[in-house]
């Protein structure tokens, strides 16, 4: 026993301290990515949204009539910002537009007049607190893991912790 103690703390399986400091950052930084940038769940609108409001919007067989010169031809649906609400439409600044082939194409925030009559189920996009929770769980589990399965915090040693050169009783054989 007093031979396993003066063992550098890393062949015990116990981290130094500056792993343990470098592995706690590494999980908490981890964890305010994920809180930070969040999960979010579209939700539909009982009134007309307001300015500011990042929003998804399905376009109608009409509409893609109507939008195919600006959007293409086989636009399913918007995700846009909400500049402006009349009550005939819309200005919208749009982030991606995605097609019925399921193709989705980024935009920079290009702005879009659209008739109300375009598009159909207008939803909002809000931050969800119980899927960023369940996320940052299972990312933090997934990582901790990890590290417990793959002996990170051992120093990567593995098995036999007996230093080299021996260090035990001579067997006697």
């Amino acid at each position: 026993m007093i031979d396993q103690l003066s063992q550098p703390a890393t062949l015990r399986g116990i981290p130094s301290r500056s792993a343990a400091r470098r592995i706690h950052r590494t999980l908490c930084g981890m964890v305010l990515v994920l809180l930070a940038s969040g999960c979010y769940a579209y939700r539909p609108l009982g009134s007309p949204p307001a300015p500011g409001t990042t929003v998804a919007l399905f376009v109608t067989d009409v509409g893609r009539v109507s939008l195919g010169r600006q959007l293409g031809e086989s636009a399913r649906d918007l995700e846009a910002d909400v500049l402006a609400v009349s009550d005939s439409g819309y200005v919208l600044g749009v982030r991606s537009v995605t097609y019925l082939s399921g193709h989705r194409q980024r935009w920079s925030n290009e702005r879009l007049v659209v008739a109300r009559q375009d598009v159909t189920n207008v939803r909002e996009r809000r931050f969800s607190r119980a899927r960023t929770i369940g996320a940052t769980a299972v990312t933090v589990g997934s990582a901790v893991a990890l590290i417990v399965t793959r002996s990170i915090l051992a120093g990567g040693t593995g098995g036999d912790r007996t230093p080299p050169g021996g260090g035990g009783p001579p067997s006697d054989q």
